[in-house]
């Protein structure tokens, strides 16, 4: 007896409680509906394997796109951070010498009514204009 045929009969055995022999024609349907079976269930594991491996490509290069486009996005920070630094230092030294010019007109001013005998006055008047000139930057 072929080994496809003894375990059609033990299956339905154990499914239906009932017995059949080898010359049934249960048998040559049940053979038939089996081999039918695992030949579409093969082909559908072929094409679902396909499937996969063309979303994984179409994924893949989705991620690549993606992993490019968010490149571009960070160069483009780093520029715009390097601009804004960039204009900051220019409005900073455009704001201390407006400051120097105003502070040091003035600074003229008393030290030609009034000459400094010491130099350490000097040092401490020069200390106290880039004090301003740097408590200005900062609260701006």
């Amino acid at each position: 007896m072929n080994d496809q045929v003894k375990s059609v009969i033990n299956d339905v055995f154990q499914i239906t409680g009932e017995k059949i022999n080898e010359d049934d024609p249960l048998i040559t349907e049940f053979l038939m509906n089996r081999h039918f079976f695992e030949t579409e269930i093969s082909k559908l594991k072929l094409n679902d394997a396909a499937e996969r491996e063309e979303f994984l490509s179409a994924f893949s290069k989705m991620v690549q796109e993606l992993s490019a486009k968010v490149d571009q996005v960070e160069q483009l920070r780093k520029q715009l951070l390097l601009e804004l630094l960039q204009k900051n230092q220019d409005i900073q030294a455009e704001s201390a010498e407006k400051i120097y010019g105003r502070v040091g007109h003035k600074l003229d001013q008393l030290l030609s009514k009034r000459p400094i005998q010491n130099s350490i006055n000097w040092s401490f008047i020069i200390c106290m204009v880039q004090l301003v000139i740097l408590i200005y930057i900062v609260l701006r």
